[in-house]
């Protein structure tokens, strides 16, 4: 069975989180992680290019994202290597499969698979 998911968005801080907050539901990340999640998608897609990876993690980004947030840099660097434990995060990039663009409307479709036990 696929359902589909719709998006009607014209904010891109909202976009970020109904999209974050819908991986979540497979993800399962704590609260902090997914904000953190949520920035670090937001910022690939601002500064999508070869170097991306670079100026994601870059200490500049990673104050940015202190701030926004209103974290300590331990709290951030908790939820990194939580996102990293859990496969997110490889080295110092995003799985390219969590990645999305902003757009003002996007379709995101999920297949339901039931395992018989």
């Amino acid at each position: 069975m696929t359902k589909k998911i719709i998006i009607h968005v014209n904010n891109r801080d909202i976009f970020f989180r109904r999209y974050t907050e819908i991986l979540n539901s497979v993800l399962g990340l704590r609260q902090r992680e997914l904000d953190v999640l949520m920035m670090l998608i937001d910022y690939y897609d601002l500064h999508w290019c070869d170097m991306v990876d670079r100026i994601v993690f870059s200490s500049d980004i990673k104050k940015e994202i202190c701030n926004r947030l209103g974290i300590s840099d331990s709290i951030l660097n908790n939820c990194l290597s939580s996102l990293r434990s859990s496969g997110i995060i490889v080295g110092r990039s995003i799985l390219r499969k969590y990645l999305i663009r902003y757009n003002d409307s996007v379709n995101i479709n999920f297949q339901i698979c039931h395992r018989r036990k």
